[in-house]
């Protein structure tokens, strides 16, 4: 926890430091050396009923560490059946896999689930005919998966997966492979996925080597090692703002001192319209393009491959016949199709990286606004919570008048809760925006207003006085009518 405290504020070198210090840090002096090592570890843990997925950094390093787990799966027989080669991938009765791909037309017969990126399963079956594969998928049941989803690359095996893949998951340990290509939000999720420990691999040693899928750099000899690592993941890829660790609580206490909600808003709003004058944010297009880009060049491989291939079935059908004819020339076009449009998608993700540079050094000029708008957001937050506490336990009369006391049953007590607290926390914001209207609604928070936010805010609240007012005239004829609650 410390070490994760240290890392979330910033103190990336310090958080590894404290990790080496309780032997957390794997060491190995090639990275072929250091895959091994994790893999290793990996599989005697599984031996042990732990099926936690590794963590790797950039794919080049998930492909190394799920072809190594794959390696040690059929070696000791836990893979089995014939191989099924798609996409310059082999499957095999056994393999568990992970989906890349939404697929709405993906079910189970009669299942409501379909399959989204990310969902996991097993391989039950090969069909080396049609080159489809048989998956029982954790959640969506058994689903046979056709063979264009396959030689799209949407399918992948699911021993090692990136950061964004395990994103929301819970393991017992987990076990992280970063690199040079990595960042701060990367090492963050794998850091935090283990609910026991963590164990980090890197290679400490000769950058260069044969083996070596981690470097992107020319295949020169140089010294690689933690220091290397700390650095890499400092970086921070969506560069949000300079200050995204959690504000010293001091300043944020001092900032809520004497401020109300309404004032502590009305800042942070200010601080909203100077913020969005920075650059686009491009993470999304940049994961958008690299996503694109594997599965181009997962389409070329299975066109190159079935160009090479002179007639997979010998037949005396004319029609066939021509067809097989025709292969090499629908291969050849289909490759030239492929290399334009990795042309394009490959300028499309330079230019969005760009940009995204651009934004992170607005972000870095302005880090004084960033670091300001951290700390009034989390101010603002705290009172807003010390308001719904306050008004919870001791409500306005004005707010007990239009929606009575507490009452006794647990899911109208709920409502009734949410409603005196949306309230409250309306009214603090937007200080006399009620009146003496008629309308119950309107005693409490006035009218709505036309500033898009506390319009939102507006129409939250009023739908929780009105799930409550409407509940406690409902009870009232009810108890009128003699209906027994």
């Amino acid at each position: 926890r410390l070490a994760i405290a240290e890392y979330r504020d910033g103190h990336v070198a310090d958080a590894l430091g404290r990790y080496d210090e309780a032997g957390k840090v794997v060491r190995s002096r090639t990275a072929g050396e250091s895959f091994d090592a994790i893999v290793a570890d990996w599989y005697a843990a599984r031996l042990h009923e732990q099926v936690d997925p590794m963590i790797a950094g950039p794919n080049s390093t998930r492909r190394a560490l799920n072809d190594r787990a794959r390696a040690l799966l059929k070696a000791n027989g836990e893979l089995s059946g014939e191989p099924l080669v798609i996409a310059g991938r082999e499957f095999m009765v056994g393999d568990e896999v992970v989906a890349r791909r939404n697929e709405r037309r993906l079910r189970a017969p009669g299942g409501r689930e379909s399959v989204k990126n990310g969902s996991t399963g097993t391989i039950i079956e090969t069909d080396a005919d049609r080159h489809e594969l048989v998956v029982a998928f954790d959640r969506e049941g058994t689903i046979r998966v056709p063979n264009t989803y396959l030689i799209a690359g949407r399918l992948e095996h699911g021993y090692a997966r990136t950061s964004y893949g395990v994103q929301g998951a819970t393991h017992q340990v987990a076990r992280y492979h970063p690199t040079d290509l990595s960042s701060f939000e990367e090492g963050y999720v794998a850091l935090t996925r283990g609910r026991l420990s963590a164990h980090i691999y890197i290679v400490d040693g000769n950058h260069s080597d044969n083996d070596n899928e981690l470097a992107h750099t020319p295949a020169e000899s140089q010294p690689f090692g933690i220091s290397d690592i700390a650095h890499a993941l400092g970086r921070r890829r969506s560069a949000h703002m300079a200050a995204d660790a959690s504000p010293d609580l001091d300043v944020v206490a001092a900032t809520l001192a004497g401020t109300t909600l309404a004032e502590l808003t009305a800042r942070r709003r200010q601080l909203d319209a100077q913020i969005r004058r920075a650059p686009a944010d491009m993470t999304q297009a940049i994961q958008k393009d690299t996503y694109t880009i594997e599965s181009i060049r997962a389409r070329q491989q299975a066109w190159t491959e079935a160009r090479n291939i002179d007639g997979l079935v010998e037949t005396d059908a004319p029609s066939e016949r021509e067809k097989q004819k025709r292969g090499p020339d629908r291969a050849r076009t289909a490759l030239r199709a492929l290399d334009r449009a990795l042309t394009h998608t490959s300028a499309r993700l330079a230019n969005h990286e760009g940009l995204q540079a651009v934004r992170h050094d607005w972000l870095e000029a302005h880090s004084d606004l960033v670091a300001e708008h951290q700390v009034v957001r989390r101010a603002e937050r705290a009172r807003e919570t010390q308001i719904r506490v306050a008004a919870v336990n001791n409500p306005d009369t004005a707010v007990r008048d239009v929606l009575g006391p507490e009452p006794t049953l647990q899911r109208d007590r709920r409502a009734w809760r949410h409603a005196v607290a949306a309230t409250a926390v309306y009214r603090a914001r937007n200080p006399g925006a009620f009146s003496d209207e008629d309308s119950q609604r309107a005693r409490l928070i006035g009218e709505r207003p036309a500033l898009r936010e506390a319009a939102r805010e507006y129409d939250l609240a009023a739908s929780a006085i009105n799930a409550v007012v409407a509940t406690g005239a409902t009870t009232r004829r009810e108890l009128d009518a003699g209906v027994e609650l």
